[in-house]
């Protein structure tokens, strides 16, 4: 449009001119037109490269971002890859094998050496144990008498005669099996088609017939011997075959079955009873820890609240004089007023009541001349003179003074009174005080002792139902197994630790107090195995160490009547020794 506005303004010229001029503007116009396009596709382009851009921008980020991510889970496969080494406490006890000795804890005691002086050779020690056991434990019920191992390995070990232990035993066990089997007894009174009678007297025939029947094959072999009467020139392993295969049938018999379910109820009977007493003795504890606490607290709050109020009554008791003192002043003061009909004659009087409030020891002829130029002063101020007004005034003046002084005494007195009858009282209680604190003193010394006793004898029943349930045994299990898996024994009758192999083959024993203490010094409680085998020793500590003592005292007994058998033999004709077997005595036997 503006390339035509100035086509129009210009003069017209020569039509060749006009041609080109024209050519000219129309040039003009399309530049123009091709810079406004290019300006408009310039914004367009810039927009879009814009949003390219930030397009670009995002994608960059998130490349930079996943490349970072990459990167640090590189380094982490690479913190990974490389050894750490933590050191973490060890949770004790482990594996006893396991356990290295370390230089912070003290070194242990030596473990002291077995015993195996046994009289019989040492493949025969565990089936002497176990029959020894059985027949202790279930002795009334077999009607056995006990006897010390010591005797039982000795009777085993005869040859010259049959002992009267092993008599004793193997009639007890062959009258068992047969009263409670019946096919057993019928078989055998068929085989010798007669009515069996068992008594100690055919001990011989009975277990030759009882070996020869079917369950005895593992000794049957030896039957012949027996009733040839060859049973004391039987080797110890023999006799103690025969012995365990009649202890495992007597097991199965019912009379020890009875009796191992009369120990089970028993002894869940006294764990029930053991549980109640426990529960019931920790109640009463708690009790009277509470009234002890109760008491306590009692004690030390009626201290401080006593002396409160004991003083509040010595405030209240001084502060009354001094109420009543004011009082008295304002009606000697009105009594003054109405007597002489005078304002200043009262004023007089309180002034001369504050000077001997002031000045208690002072004496009335220098108060009548304090009081005179006082007189003089009235006279100056206004009073007439020459009236019979003075000498009143003078008098009530003294009269009051008196009264006032009068009053002040009784009220030091009244005071002094008061606060040696406070004292009094405060000393009644606390006196009062005392007596109750050493009542619940008393009460609580009483309480504890009582306590005590209360402990000393529920301990002392503890003890006893833990006996009592030692009585009731129905399975012999050891105390526990060592770094080496040696196994340790220990029987309440015998006053002797044995142990074991891990091959049950060897045996050993401890006999001594000593070397019992320094197997509990020896035990390493790291271990699994040795620290609850240390802990059953601590358990039955005390009872292991008095079967152990009483048995050396035993010992030293029978070395000392044998030394003195020895010296009298010296001097006379030696009288004959008894087999310690041959004076055993089965008192459960009826005849």
């Amino acid at each position: 449009m503006k390339s035509d506005l100035h086509l129009k303004k210009r003069p017209k010229k020569i039509e060749g001119e006009s041609e080109v001029l024209k050519e000219k503007n129309q040039r003009k116009v399309e530049k123009e037109d091709e810079n406004r396009v290019s300006k408009k596709q310039k914004r367009s382009g810039t927009e879009s490269n814009d949003q390219e851009n930030k397009k670009q921008k995002k994608m960059d980020t998130l490349q930079s971002g996943e490349e970072n991510v990459i990167s640090c889970k590189d380094d982490k496969d690479e913190i990974k890859a490389e050894p750490v080494v933590k050191i973490l406490p060890i949770k004790y006890p482990i594996e006893d094998t396991l356990v290295q000795p370390s230089p912070s804890v003290p070194p242990l005691k030596e473990r002291p050496p077995w015993s195996s002086d046994f009289v019989l050779p040492m493949d025969c020690i565990g089936p002497m144990l176990m029959t020894w056991n059985f027949c202790s434990l279930f002795g009334k019920v077999i009607r056995l008498s006990p006897f010390s191992l010591e005797e039982f390995e000795k009777a085993l070990e005869c040859t010259e005669m049959d002992t009267i232990l092993l008599r004793e035993m193997l009639h007890a066990l062959i009258k068992v099996i047969m009263d409670d089997d019946d096919t057993i007894l019928e078989s055998i009174q068929e085989k010798r088609k007669q009515k069996v009678k068992v008594v100690i007297q055919s001990w011989k025939e009975d277990l030759a017939d009882l070996l020869e029947l079917k369950g005895f094959e593992t000794v049957a072999m030896y039957s012949s011997a027996v009733r040839k009467g060859n049973y004391r020139n039987l080797e110890p392993s023999v006799k103690l075959a025969i012995l365990a295969h009649l202890v495992e049938c007597a097991l199965n018999s019912t009379s020890v079955r009875e009796q191992l379910d009369a120990y089970i109820e028993e002894k869940q009977a006294i764990a029930s009873l053991k549980r109640r007493e426990v529960l019931e003795e920790s109640k009463k504890e708690r009790e009277a820890q509470e009234m002890l606490k109760q008491q306590q607290i009692a004690g030390t709050t009626s201290e401080p609240a006593s002396a409160t109020e004991g003083e509040e009554d010595v405030e209240h008791k001084i502060e009354e004089p001094e109420r009543s003192r004011n009082c008295n002043h304002v009606g000697a003061s009105s009594e003054q007023q109405e007597n002489t009909g005078t304002i200043s004659v009262p004023t007089l009087a309180d002034e001369g009541n504050k000077e001997e409030e002031g000045d208690e020891e002072s004496h009335s002829d220098d108060e009548m001349s304090t009081k005179k130029p006082s007189l003089e002063n009235l006279h100056s101020n206004g009073l007439p003179n020459g009236t019979h007004q003075n000498g009143v005034c003078q008098d009530a003046a003294a009269s009051a003074a008196a009264r006032s002084r009068q009053f002040a005494l009784k009220l030091r007195a009244e005071l002094k009174q008061a606060e040696e009858q406070e004292k009094e009282k405060r000393r009644l209680e606390e006196q009062k005080q005392q007596q109750e604190l050493r009542k619940i003193k008393l009460e609580a010394i009483k309480e504890r002792k009582l306590q005590e006793k209360r402990m000393i004898e529920s301990q002392k029943r503890q003890e006893h139902l833990e006996r009592e349930m030692e009585k009731r045994v129905i399975r012999t299990n050891p105390l526990g197994k060592d770094k080496y898996h040696n196994r340790y024994w220990f029987f309440p009758r015998e006053g002797r630790i044995f142990i074991e192999d891990k091959d049950m083959v060897k045996w050993g024993y401890y006999s001594a107090k000593e070397e019992l203490e320094a197997l509990y010094g020896s035990l390493n409680t790291k271990g699994i195995r040795e620290c609850a085998l240390q802990r059953q020793l601590e358990k039955h500590y005390h009872r292991i160490s008095d079967a152990l003592q009483r048995r050396t005292r035993e010992i030293a007994q029978r070395i000392a009547l044998e030394d003195s058998s020895v010296r009298r033999s010296t001097r006379g004709r030696s009288a004959p020794q008894q087999v310690p077997e041959t004076t055993y005595r089965n008192k459960y036997r009826s005849s």
